[in-house]
C-alpha cells in the first residue's frame, strides 16, 4: 500500500522499543526483507555501540537513513538571532 502510493516505508526510532540489540537487529532484518525502504537514524544521546549496530544493520540489508523530525528535537534546536 505504501509503495502503491508512491510512498517509503520507514521504521521510526527502532531503538526506543525496549527492546535488546537481538531484537532490535531482527525488527531491522525482517522490516527491510517486507520490503522497508529506511531506517531512521537512533539519535545522539544513545550509545555510541547502540549507533554503530544501527548502522551496520542499515548498511548490511541495503536500506536508506531517515532523520528524526520529532517535534521534540526541532523544540530544542536553537536557531541564531
Amino acid at each position: 500500500m505504501i509503495h502503491a502510493s508512491s510512498g517509503f516505508a520507514v521504521l521510526a526510532h527502532p531503538t526506543r522499543y525496549d527492546l535488546s540489540a537481538t531484537n532490535i537487529r531482527y525488527l531491522i532484518e525482517i522490516f527491510a526483507q517486507f520490503g522497508g525502504d529506511a531506517v531512521e537514524l537512533p539519535p545522539a544521546v544513545e550509545p555510541l555501540g547502540t549507533r554503530q549496530m544501527v548502522d551496520r544493520m542499515i548498511a548490511e540489508h541495503g536500506l536508506k537513513v531517515c532523520f528524526s523530525r520529532d517535534r521534540i528535537i526541532l523544540e530544542r534546536l536553537v536557531l541564531p538571532e
